[in-house]
């Protein structure tokens, strides 16, 4: 027991460190509270009341987020797309209150953040230590976006695992788990966030334009392969669009679709500010 703790002092200081100061947001607004607080959810960031309503909503079975504020929306879909929203809601589905879904989502997410940053640095060539420094130093980087629920507390970790699979194809194109593993991750952000899929289509591209330049045919025609078969794993992603935009121009079109959404968001300022 003594050996495999001293193996592994840096990884055990490394994960208890995360998960303190994961809970600090919420201790912190506790705090502020003061002794009046009543174990009702308080907002760290601007919108993290929104994003609660929204993982309430996934909860009760509403799981396309039409508008978790007027009941006449329920069942509209959202302009944006919702995967994260189902990632970080699936507690709810288990029988956690809210309160307990929140609070397990700041542990959960930045420790699957902390495992995908270590990945990252070992998959680099870094030494053990050093890809342990590096994703202790790269989470306090980014800890206050992590406080944000749904969007970036999801988001993130995804991202990096994207990251760990491109650089794993680059090392070892041949193979095949590799380039799997790429498509599924590379698929997976078009259902998350919409800046996700653009930051990784745009990787792709730049990826695709270097070998271009370079004349490198064969990883040309290998990244070309990897965007068609990206494409037909979103094409679910694509059939929904479609059904909610009722045009072809999808990626443009799915975010202005339901006028009544932003009506009844225009409602909710208005309130919020009233």
């Amino acid at each position: 027991m003594n050996n495999l703790f001293r193996k592994n002092k840096y990884l055990i200081f490394a994960v208890i460190f995360v998960v303190a100061f994961s809970l600090l947001p919420l201790l912190y607004s506790v705090y502020l509270a003061g002794p009046d607080w009543q174990g009702i959810l308080l907002e760290y960031t601007n919108d993290g009341l929104y994003y609660y309503a929204r993982m309430s909503d996934v909860g009760k079975g509403h799981v396309f987020i039409g508008n978790p504020f007027f009941l006449e929306h329920l069942k509209e879909y959202s302009p944006a797309f919702f995967g994260a929203d189902w990632l970080a809601s699936w507690p709810l589905w288990l029988g956690f209150s809210l309160e307990q879904t929140v609070v397990f989502n700041y542990l959960l997410w930045p420790l699957i953040l902390l495992a995908a940053l270590l990945t990252l640095f070992k998959t680099l060539g870094l030494s053990r230590s050093r890809a342990i420094g590096g994703a202790v130093v790269s989470y306090l980087s980014i800890h206050e976006l992590m406080s944000r629920p749904v969007v970036m507390q999801v988001v993130f970790p995804v991202y990096v695992l994207f990251l760990v699979a491109l650089l794993r194809y680059l090392k070892e194109p041949n193979d095949k788990k590799n380039y799997c593993l790429l498509i599924c991750f590379y698929a997976l952000t078009f259902y998350l966030y919409s800046y996700l899929w653009q930051i990784a289509v745009v990787t792709m591209f730049l990826l695709l334009l270097w070998w271009l330049v370079k004349k490198d045919w064969i990883n040309f025609q290998t990244g070309f392969l990897i965007n068609f078969n990206y494409d037909q794993v979103g094409s679910g992603e694509d059939s929904f669009a479609n059904d909610v935009s009722g045009s072809d121009f999808i990626l443009g079109n799915v975010e202005l679709r339901a006028i009544v959404y932003f009506y009844s968001m225009v409602r909710t300022g208005k309130q919020k500010s009233a």
